[in-house]
C-alpha cells in the first residue's frame, strides 16, 4: 500500500506538529481512518473520518498528473486536521517522497532560505501563504495553490523569470482534494480541466455536478456556478449561495473580487448588503484603515464595471476573521461588523 522510499523530516516543525504527523503516519500504516474536518469557509467546520481507500485513490490521481517520483522532495505546510494537510501526507507515502514538515504559518520557507533553486519538487499552499512567500518561489518546482481563489493581482507580484510552475486547484471537502486544475503561471489557462476519470455536467441553475469515478459517491451536486465547455472543462463563476441580486441583476462576488484584485492589495471580500431600493447592493469589506478606504474609493473608477457591479458600500475593519486554514471567514467577519 505504501512506498518503502517514503522519508519524513520534521526538523523544522514544532514538537506538537511533529507528534501529530507521526501519529498520522502510524494510523495510515495501520490502515485506520483519519479524523479531519471541513475547512469552515462556508459554515462551521465539521469533523468527519477520511476513508483511506478514497484518500489513496485521490492521491494517486495527483501523483499521476504531476508525475511525482520516488525520493523527490515535497513540503507539507498545512494543518493535519484539514483534508489538504492529510492528503499531502498520503501522497508522500504513496509516491515514496521525501516529505519535509513545517508548522503551518504564513511563510513556511524561512528555514529553507539557504537551499538551492528547485529544492522542493512539489508544494501545496493557500493563496495567503503564497502572498507571504513570493521571494521564496525559486525553491519550488511545482506549486499547487488551493483553498481559495487565486487572484490575478497576487500572480502579478511574481518576479519575471521565476521558474516555478503554479496550478490552481478546484475541489471541496466531499471530493477529498482537487478534481480539476488549471495552470496559472507562467502560462495561464482560463479553464479548469478534470483529473483522469472525472467528468462534469451542469444542473438547471448552471451549477456544477461532479462525477468522480474514483470515489464511492459517483455524483456530487455543488453550489458552484460554472460555464461548462465540455465534460472535462469549465470556467468557474462563483457560488450560487453567495449571488448578489441587485435590482434583479445577479452578480457573482468572486467575479467582482477578481476585478478588484487589480487595485486592492490588502485582504478583502465582496458580499451582499441591504439596499432600500435595489434589495441588495455590492458591499466591499476591506482589511485596513480609513486612508485605504478613501484610496480604494478613488481607484474604483479605474475599473470597467457591468451594471450594478461597482461596490456601492465600503466597510473597513482592522483585521478580517480567518479560518484555521487561513481562508477569510466571511460569516464571522460580517457578524463582528453587525452586517
Amino acid at each position: 500500500m505504501w512506498n518503502a522510499h517514503f522519508k519524513l523530516s520534521t526538523l523544522n516543525a514544532s514538537s506538537i506538529y511533529t507528534s501529530e504527523l507521526h501519529t498520522m503516519v502510524q494510523l495510515l500504516e495501520k490502515g485506520e481512518p483519519l479524523r479531519v474536518q471541513s475547512s469552515g469557509s462556508t459554515g462551521s467546520p465539521k469533523p468527519f473520518y477520511l476513508n483511506i481507500d478514497e484518500a489513496i485513490a485521490s492521491a494517486d490521481l495527483t501523483i499521476e498528473h504531476f508525475n511525482l517520483k520516488e525520493q523527490q522532495r515535497a513540503l507539507v505546510t498545512l494543518p493535519l486536521n484539514a483534508v489538504s494537510g492529510a492528503l499531502m501526507v498520503v501522497r508522500a507515502m504513496r509516491a515514496g517522497l521525501e516529505l519535509h514538515a513545517v508548522t503551518p504559518q504564513s511563510n513556511p520557507f524561512i528555514e529553507f532560505k539557504d537551499k538551492g533553486d528547485g529544492y522542493f519538487d512539489f508544494v501545496a499552499l493557500t493563496p495567503y501563504q503564497l502572498a507571504h512567500s513570493i521571494d521564496y518561489l525559486p525553491l519550488i518546482k511545482t506549486l499547487l495553490v488551493g483553498g481559495a481563489r487565486l487572484s490575478d493581482a497576487l500572480l502579478n507580484t511574481i518576479p519575471s523569470g521565476t521558474q516555478t510552475t503554479i496550478y490552481e486547484s478546484y475541489g471541496m471537502t466531499e471530493t477529498l482534494t482537487h478534481v480539476a486544475l488549471r495552470r496559472r503561471y507562467p502560462h495561464a489557462e482560463s479553464l479548469f480541466c478534470a483529473l483522469k476519470g472525472v467528468y462534469f455536467s451542469s444542473g438547471d441553475e448552471g451549477n456544477l455536478i461532479i462525477h468522480p469515478s474514483h470515489l464511492r459517491q459517483k455524483t456530487m451536486v455543488t453550489n458552484d456556478a460554472v460555464q461548462l465547455y465540455s465534460k472535462t472543462e469549465f470556467e468557474y463563476l462563483g457560488r450560487l449561495d453567495q449571488v448578489i441580486n441587485s435590482g434583479g441583476v445577479k452578480l457573482f462576488p468572486e467575479s467582482i473580487e477578481q476585478k478588484l484584485s487589480q487595485i486592492v492589495q490588502a485582504p478583502f471580500f465582496v458580499t451582499a448588503l441591504p439596499h432600500p431600493i435595489l434589495g441588495e447592493q455590492v458591499g466591499l469589506i476591506l482589511e485596513g484603515d480609513e486612508a485605504l478606504r478613501r484610496s480604494v474609493l478613488i481607484e474604483l473608477n479605474e475599473i470597467e464595471w457591468r451594471a450594478y457591479e461597482k461596490p456601492k458600500r465600503l466597510e473597513v475593519v482592522a483585521s478580517l476573521d480567518y479560518t484555521a486554514t487561513n481562508k477569510i471567514d466571511r460569516i464571522k467577519t460580517l457578524k463582528h461588523l453587525d452586517l
